[in-house]
């Protein structure tokens, strides 16, 4: 095993594939582009998660990680397995069969969200950053939003005006109270509710 430092772009072909990376700290943005475009964006990864990194090197070649906050990336290759017997190459190929289809599963969220009304995406976006970074900060009621809105916008399939709008309805609904890149999550249950009802 081996751990890369991240601030900016990752070039997954230098990574010996197949190989899995273990986000130790900051946060990873998916993206679909040229180097130099904005792209738009596919997915998020927080710490504690694994990340496919034979996917992304064998799908799109147009897919780029970004360091949205200085990364920490322990990078797990099929050579470290492989040295330590049978078992663990077992266990090796069972997270590559957990892992397989996640960008098809990443596009499918996408298209999902382009079924939902904005309020929707926002309130589940916020209720899944929340708890995806629970385990890091312990903090249930409010989250620091690791990626700009610019980014969150793209990523929810919305204009910049559309989100900043939806923040301050949610705001005036008494859910969130906004403070700066933190934000307060003061009616967890409501908003649940704007989530995941029907449209």
């Amino acid at each position: 095993m081996h751990c890369l430092s991240i601030k900016q772009a990752l070039d997954v072909s230098v990574v010996d594939a197949p190989a899995i990376g273990v986000l130790v700290s900051g946060v990873v943005k998916v993206s679909l582009g040229s180097p130099g475009e904005e792209g738009s964006v596919l997915a998020f990864h927080y710490p504690g998660e694994m990340i496919d990194l034979t996917a992304y090197r064998e799908g799109d070649a147009g897919i780029r990680l970004t360091a949205v906050l200085p990364v920490r990336l322990c990078v797990l290759s099929a050579g470290h397995f492989a040295s330590g017997g049978g078992r663990l190459i077992e266990g090796y190929q069972r997270l590559l069969t957990h892992f397989a289809g996640g960008l098809v599963h990443q596009l499918a969220e996408a298209r999902m969200r382009q079924g939902q009304s904005a309020e929707q995406r926002l309130a589940a976006a916020l209720l899944d950053i929340t708890r995806r970074l629970a385990a890091t900060t312990q903090d249930v009621d409010s989250v620091v939003l690791p990626m700009s809105r610019r980014d969150l916008a793209d990523y929810l399939g919305m204009a910049q005006e559309t989100i900043s709008r939806q923040f301050r309805r949610l705001e005036s609904l008494g859910c969130i109270e906004p403070r700066g890149r933190r934000i307060m999550l003061c009616d967890r249950s409501r908003l649940e509710a704007l989530a995941y009802k029907r449209c």
